[in-house]
């Protein structure tokens, strides 16, 4: 999941990694199960002015997952040697999800508004094994900018909350935990076709651009060895409609990779997409300039800065990774296998590690991005991310 940040313009897009923490992310922010990434985020925003506008989803990690051995594989494609799991929740075992309520201070960080969380569905509550599953929703408009919104303040150092989870949640968006029969699996829908409405932000839900994702923070590990994003998909879709304007969607999952840049930049973060689904002329539509470093692969976003932004790489699956091609409406499940590390090492970072193993994935979140009017549905269901 990605959250909305307010980052320096150069990708307005939504996020996430929604990704703006595990809560950053592409195009948006995704979740914050915690505040730990927001305020490393917050510390190198420096008030989004520079020429990176594009706030990124990621639900943050805010602590170490304890990596343990996976349980016995039951479907067919997961017929390997034993593997160690990288999440604390493999096939959505025991998972609870957390959705943003509302914002508050915290000791010694000033005027800043971290997200303030509380349980949606799952196995929550006391005993639970690891910190929350977060669902997030941005809303930002064609600047990847929350500024003129409704719900619009310069203190708030990730939005993640941009909806009414008393009336909004079974209607234009949804987020349902299905858990039987096993495995589980994780629907998630955002429909701005059938549903005309003005939401929080106090924009028309048509309006710049909606990311709604599902943020594992859970994930710490260091880049150097393989690491294996696993699980099934299935998309059903409505036509998008060009009434005014672009519209278009996304499917995409995200990755937050963590490592320190050469002096004298302090930036951090790197957010890594793969999109699954892409609807024609949607990264056409930014009418961004190709950056000189942005040449080395396909890219349907590529961003950095000169200064203490984060800078991120969007790819396709089909493409990049020679991927079977996901169509926009698939019939039943499609099973999906990224191999993240090796992608990292891939790509031509402007700004890479001095060694792999001084770097670190360090959050994960699967969503939907639309702008304009469309309709977009997915199921989740056999989710592993492993050695």
């Amino acid at each position: 999941m990605r959250s909305g940040r307010k980052f320096p313009a150069l990708l307005p897009s939504t996020v996430a990694l929604a990704l703006a923490a595990l809560g950053l992310a592409f195009g948006g922010r995704l979740f914050e199960p915690g505040s730990a990434l927001a305020e490393d985020l917050a510390n190198s925003d420096a008030g989004a002015k520079s020429d990176l506008r594009r706030p990124l989803r990621l639900a943050q990690a805010v602590a170490q997952s304890t990596m343990k051995p996976e349980l016995p594989e039951t479907t067919q494609h997961d017929k390997r040697p034993e593997r160690i799991s990288l999440t604390s929740y493999p096939r959505f075992e025991d998972a609870c999800f957390d959705v943003a309520e509302g914002y508050e201070s915290h000791p010694g960080q000033g005027a800043k508004l971290f997200p303030v969380f509380k349980p949606l569905q799952g196995a929550c509550g006391p005993g639970t094994k690891s910190k929350p599953l977060i669902f997030s929703v941005t809303h930002e408009n064609d600047h990847n900018s929350h500024a003129g919104a409704a719900n619009y303040n310069e203190n708030i150092v990730s939005y993640m909350g941009d909806f009414d989870p008393e009336t909004d949640i079974g209607r234009w968006l949804d987020m349902k935990l299905v858990d039987t029969p096993a495995p589980a699996s994780v629907v998630l829908k955002l429909d701005t076709v059938d549903f005309k409405k003005t939401n929080v932000t106090g924009w028309p839900i048509q309006f710049g651009h909606l990311f709604i994702g599902l943020n594992d923070g859970t994930i710490s590990a260091s880049l150097d060895k393989p690491i294996y994003i696993e699980f099934d998909i299935k998309i059903e879709t409505k036509g998008v409609l060009q009434r005014a304007g672009y519209s278009g969607r996304r499917v995409m999952v995200g990755a937050l990779g963590s490592w320190e840049e050469v002096a004298p930049r302090t930036n951090r973060q790197h957010f890594l997409e793969v999109d699954l689904v892409q609807s024609e002329g949607y990264s056409a539509s930014y009418k961004e300039q190709l950056k000189p470093l942005c040449h080395d692969v396909p890219y349907d976003r590529c961003f950095y800065s000169d200064g203490p932004y984060a800078e991120g790489r969007e790819v396709r699956y089909e493409t990049l990774l020679g991927g079977p091609h996901v169509p926009d409406t698939t019939k039943g499940l499609m099973h999906i296998r990224i191999p993240l590390a090796d992608l990292f090492h891939r790509l031509k970072w402007a700004f890479p590690p001095s060694d792999w193993s001084k770097a670190q994935v360090t959050g994960l979140y699967m969503g939907i991005e639309s702008t304009g009017e469309t309709s977009t549905e997915i199921e989740l269901r056999n989710y592993g991310v492993y050695r």
